[in-house]
């Protein structure tokens, strides 16, 4: 297993791409955004890393990602609240919403409970295993496109 910023590589996965998928990351640190930067764009995404929930919620509605990523301990608005507020604004704009992965270095039995009880749809903590996040944000941005649009997530060989 390779260490990557604060996260795992497992090789035992196929080659895995994020090519075209829009994600938007939300993290207060900017180490952490730092690494998901390379990490989206290692992978090939369409990625936007912020380090304020309010640029994230202006992000929502000039850029509509396919898939969101969401540090939980977010100062002031807090992971679970951005959430909600996200979920709002679709309700509003009559939008399907967006799969949500939260991300946190403080994983415990109630934050994973609360995670899903709030609407994500997957929860990893910190350090990342690289591959089963990057697998997730493929298969959760699989959901966000007309069937026609779908493609095999892998690379072809």
């Amino acid at each position: 297993m390779k260490e990557f910023g604060f996260g795992h590589f497992n090789s035992t996965l196929p080659e895995l791409s994020l090519k075209g998928i829009k994600i938007l990351a939300i993290d207060d640190n900017p180490e952490c955004c730092g690494i998901l930067s390379m990490l989206f764009k290692l992978y090939e995404a369409e990625a936007q890393v912020v380090t304020k929930s309010s640029k994230a919620l202006e992000l929502l509605l000039q850029w509509q990602p396919q898939v969101w990523v969401i540090d939980i301990a977010l100062p002031i608005i807090d992971g679970f609240e951005l959430l909600n507020s996200i979920r709002s604004l679709e309700a509003k704009q009559g939008l399907t919403p967006t799969p949500a992965i939260a991300i946190t270095a403080r994983l415990t039995p109630s934050i994973e409970k609360k995670a899903y009880q709030v609407g994500y749809s997957a929860l990893f903590a910190k350090p990342l295993q690289i591959d089963n996040f990057v697998a997730t944000l493929m298969s959760l941005a699989q959901t966000t496109l007309p069937a026609s649009l779908q493609a095999s997530p892998l690379k072809p060989d």
